[in-house]
């Protein structure tokens, strides 16, 4: 296990950095996610987790790791969850390029909201991961893993709704 919250040691840290270079596989748990932006943006743990990734591994999270793994990042405020998009905290890990991810996406109802903010920004796709629910992504395929399902939103397609897969189902780009 390895966390901190200074970002120095994300960016420093020999043990921490030299175990990074030799995952296979990286879960980013819940929290907040405007402290995983805190310590991890813009240090070289940001570059090795997408570098797992890269060379075949795995990365998944689930709450607000799920939701820094994308490009831009939603619920980054530091006081609150509710808020949708907070200046200041809109940019996510860029694990997945291109992708803003949200959690605990049908219990507290969020596809709406998501959606629009999908489609004031065609040039990302939306993925709404539900609770004991997750999406690990090795290389270019994407496996729903858990008991619901994870909602999948391409407002630069001809469709708003979105596409929804349930446990087991893979998606492949």
């Amino acid at each position: 296990v390895l966390h901190t919250r200074d970002p120095r040691r994300a960016d420093q840290g020999a043990r921490f950095l030299s175990l990074l270079r030799k995952a296979t596989g990286v879960w980013i748990d819940g929290g907040r996610t405007s402290n995983f932006m805190d310590a991890y943006e813009h240090t070289r743990v940001q570059e090795l987790v997408g570098d797992v990734l890269k060379r075949g591994g795995a990365v998944g999270g689930s709450s607000a790791g799920c939701q820094v793994i994308g490009e831009f990042l939603v619920r980054g405020d530091p006081r609150t969850n509710k808020r949708l998009v907070f200046d200041g905290y809109t940019r996510g890990l860029g694990v997945l390029p291109g992708v803003v991810c949200d959690a605990h996406f049908t219990s507290r109802k969020r596809a709406e909201p998501f959606s629009k903010l999908c489609q004031q920004y065609p040039q990302l796709l939306g993925i709404g991961v539900d609770g004991d629910t997750a999406l690990v992504v090795a290389g270019s395929v994407a496996e729903v893993v858990g008991m619901k399902s994870v909602s999948f939103f391409d407002a630069s397609g001809s469709g708003q709704e979105p596409v929804v897969l349930r446990k087991g189902c893979l998606l492949y780009t």
